[in-house]
């Protein structure tokens, strides 16, 4: 939901207005009646991309029995 605000309605609310934003809210400030920032949680969902982790494991030996003797039960 979104909710439009002035700057000088905000400046003196700003940390309530803030703390009762939920996920897909946002709050618009304006100026002159002229929106000139919006705000939105932190908390909102982030979009994953394709290949964001590459590179991010590593495989040091894939033919390590010891190690596969571990995982035999989950094995084919």
């Amino acid at each position: 939901m979104s909710n439009t605000i002035s700057i000088e309605q905000a400046s003196s609310q700003l940390a309530w207005l803030v703390r009762g934003l939920g996920p897909d809210d946002e709050l618009i400030l304006t100026d002159n009646d002229k929106p000139v920032a919006r705000i939105v949680p932190n908390s909102a969902p982030r979009k994953r991309i394709a290949g964001s982790c590459k590179g991010m494991i590593e495989i040091v030996d894939d033919g390590d029995e010891e190690i596969l003797d571990h995982f035999k039960e989950y094995l084919p």
